[in-house]
């Protein structure tokens, strides 16, 4: 939504990656446009299931990979 992940939060945690579960076209609009422009401000990377399909996040308990 709009006020997911706010510029306090992001400021806060710095993330470097983002899992973003939505369904193409779904009708909710998510996700928001401003959620998206936060992100990409933040410069953290971003992951869609409604652009990217399945992803797959693998850990061995120290760092993760991505892939979609």
């Amino acid at each position: 939504s709009n006020s997911a992940t706010s510029e306090l939060f992001l400021k806060t945690v710095k993330p470097d990656t983002a899992i973003i579960s939505d369904g193409k076209n779904n009708s909710y609009g998510h996700p928001g446009k401003g959620t998206l422009k936060r992100l990409n401000e933040a410069q953290v990377k971003i992951f869609r299931t409604d652009l990217d399909g399945a992803i797959t996040i693998e850990s061995d308990g120290q760092q993760f990979w991505i892939s979609d």
